[in-house]
């Protein structure tokens, strides 16, 4: 059971931290699209790929990483498995509170912009804060990938059975 919920957290992992560089490509194509609705029909796939990829990768990935680290007797009390998680809830609160709801207001304000006219000046505004939290969550998940990679002690003992390979 161990192994499974381990590979499905290596997928759900590859899916939500896959899925960032397109939402940036596209996003970077978006800016050089040649008219208002291929600008929006850009943002409206960045929002489809949040909410489809990012944010089931992002469930899935927290969801699987909780059911493993129950399977370790006293991977608890490790603290930096205490790190890892204070950063992915970080990571989680940011992605869905911050960066999905600014993806759909960017869409929807890209759609207006193509059916009405000029592009609401609130959108320059939010690819600012997009840029801010998606580079703040980008941060936090390197972090996470060092910790799970390193396993520091961070002044507590090592959980025997538990050492680095």
């Amino acid at each position: 059971m161990r192994i499974l919920l381990k590979t499905l957290h290596i997928v759900a992992l590859c899916v939500f931290v896959g899925s960032i560089p397109p939402h940036i490509v596209i996003g970077a194509v978006a800016e050089r699209a040649g008219d208002a609705a291929a600008f929006a029909h850009y943002h409206d796939v960045k929002y489809l790929l949040t909410e489809v990829l990012t944010r089931a990768g992002l469930i899935a990935a927290v969801t699987t990483g909780v059911l493993v680290t129950l399977t370790r007797r006293g991977a608890w009390r490790q603290r930096w498995l205490q790190a890892k998680l204070i950063l992915v809830l970080l990571i989680v609160l940011n992605g869905m509170a911050v960066l999905t709801p600014i993806a759909g207001e960017m869409a929807a304000l890209a759609a207006a912009a193509a059916e009405q006219g000029p592009l609401d000046p609130r959108f320059a505004m939010l690819h600012q804060r997009e840029s801010i939290a998606g580079a703040v969550n980008l941060l936090a998940i390197v972090a996470v990938i060092c910790l799970a990679v390193a396993r520091p002690a961070l002044g507590g003992r090592a959980v025997a059975g538990h050492a680095r390979a």
